[in-house]
């Protein structure tokens, strides 16, 4: 089976529909066989940050008018 070979559309429809899902690519990879691969780099949010940003909401929230 032989591939159409890839142009600029293709890979920007694949980031498109990657970003709206939620999951910007950070790295994308298109194959001479038409294949385009998107590689999602793992994030790690330290224990601290998230306890700063849940407590800034909550004084927000909670704050009196």
């Amino acid at each position: 089976m032989t591939r159409s070979p890839i142009n600029q559309r293709m890979s920007e429809l694949a980031v498109r529909a990657a970003n709206k899902a939620g999951f910007p690519p950070s790295n994308v990879e298109c194959h001479p066989d038409g294949r385009i691969i998107l590689c999602f780099a793992e994030t790690k949010v330290s224990t601290e940050e998230v306890l700063d940003l849940e407590l800034e909401q909550w004084k927000r929230k909670n704050a009196p008018n």
